[in-house]
């Protein structure tokens, strides 16, 4: 990812290079698995 001017994203996937806007864009957090036994 990389941001361009006017509020736009460079985003890469696997079917190519787009450009999205900041609104369509969100923060994903993401938990480590456990590996306790139960």
């Amino acid at each position: 990812m990389d941001r361009r001017p006017g509020g736009y994203w460079g985003v890469k996937f696997s079917q190519g290079t787009f450009l999205m806007e900041s609104q369509y864009l969100g923060v994903v957090e993401t938990q480590e698995p456990s590996h306790k036994d139960v």
